[in-house]
């Protein structure tokens, strides 16, 4: 909560999540360790083409270059804790995964779904590092972005449809596979993606 308040002491939103019109949402990144360019770089390409059926755009941006008295009209935090490059820890030294342990998690406060959430790169890491291991050394931090692009998209999920439920199937489900992470493809059910483009087009 602490985080929460400091974050709306030097950006401010009308705190609604849905976009409306042409303003894209502004996406501030927060990371703990100098993240790999090239795996952010993918990661934001895969987010934009999941949301592509809904019609909604980002701008992309670190918090660390925020500016005080900054407005925006809808907006979403990211903290990626841990490495999000595949140089680092290696996945052995890193050590096993816990039963169910959760690869990102968004902010929930009086039962109200806040724009912020945490993601766990090191836990991604281990998740997927079979398939970073086998992939062409200059293709390990593509294969790193795009699973960090598809955990990221989940949460913008909740933030933005605000909700906690979770769908049957696609990125919004509540448990992906590591081919889910790792396939050449992964998107929202068509039914995600039409709430997510009668939640936009409501407020146009």
């Amino acid at each position: 909560m602490c985080r929460v308040l400091l974050l709306f002491s030097t950006l401010s939103c009308c705190f609604r999540l849905v976009a409306g019109g042409p303003a894209p949402i502004a996406v501030f990144m927060d990371f703990q360790e100098e993240p790999s360019p090239e795996a952010i770089s993918v990661m934001e390409r895969e987010i934009s083409n999941i949301m592509k059926p809904s019609g909604l755009q980002f701008d992309w941006r670190m918090m660390k270059d925020r500016q005080a008295g900054e407005s925006f009209r809808d907006l979403v935090v990211f903290t990626f804790k841990g490495h999000c490059q595949v140089v680092g820890p290696t996945y052995d030294e890193l050590g096993p995964l816990s039963p169910k342990q959760a690869l990102a998690y968004t902010k929930i406060s009086d039962g109200h779904i806040l724009p912020f959430s945490d993601v766990e790169c090191d836990t991604i890491r281990r998740y997927i590092g079979e398939s970073v291991a086998s992939a062409n050394p200059a293709e390990r931090d593509a294969v790193l972005g795009k699973a960090l692009g598809r955990v990221v998209a989940h949460e913008m999920y909740h933030m933005l449809a605000s909700t906690k439920v979770h769908a049957e199937g696609g990125v919004a489900r509540s448990f992906h596979t590591r081919k889910d992470l790792t396939a050449p493809e992964f998107h929202f059910s068509p039914r995600d993606s039409q709430l997510l483009r009668d939640l936009t087009a409501s407020f146009r």
